[in-house]
């Protein structure tokens, strides 16, 4: 069981389903059952339920956003959890900034354009 943050009466509801198709790839529904519309929530998948074994990625969401669509690989099975967090991993940067999410040592996304501008970076 996943422990609330402080400041959190009661962790996200999760709820898994339905199933569709989209361009040849089979997604799953998940849906936060209590989420509100100024968290951000991160859905955190697992392959298995073994303490030594990682969360493998993420996927972050929008200010309010409940609603997320996973694609499913060729795992057997899957657990998910949900956080709702800024900065999931801890290290000072926005999730919605960071290069991963998950990880601590992954600093911030940040994209330089080269052409058609004059080298500016974009954060």
């Amino acid at each position: 069981m996943f422990a609330p943050f402080a400041g959190r009466t009661a962790a996200p509801g999760l709820q898994i389903g339905p199933f569709t198709n989209y361009g040849g790839k089979t997604y799953i529904g998940l849906l936060i059952t209590n989420a509100t519309a100024t968290n951000i929530y991160q859905i955190q998948p697992m392959p298995a339920l073994f303490n030594n074994l990682p969360f493998v990625g993420s996927i972050t969401g929008a200010y309010g956003q409940s609603n997320f669509w996973f694609e499913v690989g060729p795992e057997s099975a899957m657990f998910f959890r949900a956080l709702d967090c800024v900065d999931c991993d801890g290290d000072g940067i926005l999730d919605w900034k960071d290069g991963n999410p998950s990880d601590t040592n992954v600093s911030g996304l940040t994209i330089t354009i080269l052409s058609p501008t004059n080298g500016a970076t974009v954060y």
